[in-house]
C-alpha cells in the first residue's frame, strides 16, 4: 500500500479495477501508458487521481475517504506535484505487478497460476 500526506493527513493509495473503473468514467478513456503520461501533468487530473486512488486504498484499510478534490486541490501546493506525482505513480506500479512468492532468491512464483495448476490436477 502506497501512503501520502496531504494537509497533515495520511491517505492510502491503491490502484485496484475499482480504481480503474473510477479513471474510465472522470477522464472517459481506459488508462493507458499516454493517457497516463498526460494526465500526470494536468494538475486538475492528478487531484482526481489522488481521489480516485484514495477512496480504494481507503477502503481497504477500512476507512471511507471523507474528503473531495476540493479540499485536495485546496492543501496541495505547487512543490508538492513532483511527490504527489511519485506516490501515484508507485500505487499505480504496485497495483499492476504480479502477486508472487519466492521460492529461491532469484525466482518469483506466480501464486495465482500455482493455485490454477493445483486444481487442474486430479486427485490421488
Amino acid at each position: 500500500m502506497i501512503h501520502i500526506t496531504i494537509g497533515g493527513r495520511k491517505f492510502a493509495l491503491a490502484f485496484t479495477l475499482a480504481a480503474l473503473d473510477g479513471f474510465e468514467e472522470v477522464f472517459g478513456k481506459a488508462l493507458d501508458k499516454d493517457t497516463l503520461a498526460a494526465k500526470m501533468g494536468d494538475r486538475h487530473a492528478l487531484v482526481s487521481l489522488i481521489r480516485i486512488l484514495g477512496e480504494q486504498g481507503e477502503a481497504l484499510e477500512g476507512r471511507e475517504l471523507d474528503v473531495d478534490e476540493r479540499w485536495i486541490a485546496q492543501r496541495l501546493r505547487v512543490a508538492d506535484l513532483p511527490r504527489v506525482q511519485n506516490a501515484l505513480l508507485a500505487a499505480i506500479t504496485e497495483g499492476m505487478r504480479m502477486e508472487t512468492e519466492t521460492q529461491d532468491e532469484d525466482e518469483e512464483v506466480d501464486v495465482v497460476l500455482e493455485e490454477l495448476k493445483k486444481k487442474e490436477q486430479p486427485a490421488g
